[in-house]
């Protein structure tokens, strides 16, 4: 989900893990009661209305809020439609003020990479509406179509799930952007803090991490990304990829950050998959990683992963990707 860089988006988690573990893509205070009720709320009669409206319904048959949603909420609604019978549809709606004060222009920016997406040849929600200032839904809002499938974490066929997620990631790096299209340049998550976790074991190459994190952004291979790639954000369905989803933090980067990304994500509870989707991205797209992309990864949750005292089995897989791609740089 894209936010600005000060912020989290959201967290990934892996639900197969033996603890629990909260993933974040930069510092974000707890969500307050108050937020979450917000989001968790049953959207308005005149959210709903838009929708039913906009979308040429005749009514709402059922509401149901959707996992996740830090920054906006998020509901799965099933319309009835007289020609065609019940359609599903995901209804985001950005309520939340301080996101707003801060990014605006969300639901302007998401809806622009949903069309680019619906570009780049792999499955991705379709936009179906949008109301940019909220005038009509009562708050920014996005509407999208609803994707079968559900995200795999261990996958049983494990080199297909592989191969079709470094192709997603190769066809969305391949979208052709027309300087007439507004896109962010990717940016950095900054943390409050750049010291190396107490249990990190080789502090200097957390030290040295931190400064390429906040050194210049690579020049090279810069393209469409998605910037939350990971496999929470990928429905399977029967075996295959059903399409990727969550395209708020979509911007213009090294095509490496989404491996980069995912890798990272895969670190916590398979290194050998986040080490096997680098092979996989690298064989497919023809390009190797840049370890670049690992460090912007990693030190872009610095704050999250300085917390724990104690180091685990992840963690230090993590500490050696990082040091691996310190390496890379030239130390």
């Amino acid at each position: 989900m894209f936010v600005p860089e000060a912020r989290a988006a959201g967290h990934v988690v892996h639900p197969l893990a033996a603890k629990m573990v909260r993933m974040e893509q930069g510092p974000t205070p707890p969500m307050t009661d108050v937020a979450r009720s917000v989001v968790r709320a049953r959207p308005p009669e005149q959210a709903l209305r838009w929708l039913v409206t906009t979308l040429g319904a005749t009514g709402v048959v059922d509401v149901k809020p959707m996992p996740g949603g830090s920054t906006c909420a998020m509901h799965r609604v099933t319309l009835h439609r007289p020609t065609r019978g019940p359609g599903v549809v995901v209804l985001r709606r950005y309520v939340l003020d301080d996101v707003l004060v801060e990014t605006p222009d969300i639901v302007a920016h998401e809806a622009a990479a949903l069309r680019l997406a619906a570009t780049a040849g792999t499955p991705v929600p379709e936009l179906l509406a949008a109301d940019p200032n909220g005038h009509e839904a009562g708050a920014p809002a996005v509407v999208m179509s609803w994707l079968d499938g559900r995200p795999e974490w261990e996958p049983r066929a494990r080199r297909r799930f592989l191969a079709e997620t470094a192709d997603a990631m190769v066809a969305i790096a391949a979208v052709e952007v027309a300087d007439s299209e507004v896109l962010r340049p990717i940016g950095h998550y900054r943390q409050a803090s750049y010291d190396p976790p107490r249990w990190a074991t080789r502090p200097r190459a957390w030290a040295r991490a931190a400064e390429v994190f906040q050194g210049p952004v690579p020049a090279s291979n810069v393209s469409f990304v998605h910037r939350d790639f990971h496999p929470g954000n990928l429905p399977w369905s029967r075996g295959h990829l059903s399409g990727v989803v969550d395209w708020q933090s979509a911007c213009l980067g090294p095509s490496s950050i989404d491996p980069g990304h995912c890798r990272l994500n895969m670190l916590y509870y398979d290194a050998a998959l986040a080490d096997e989707l680098r092979q996989a991205w690298e064989q497919r797209s023809g390009r190797a990683v840049d370890p670049w992309a690992d460090v912007m990864s990693i030190i872009g949750a610095l704050d999250h992963l300085r917390t724990p005292k104690e180091p685990s089995k992840a963690r230090l897989a993590i500490e050696d990707a990082l040091a691996r791609a310190v390496a890379e740089l030239g130390g």
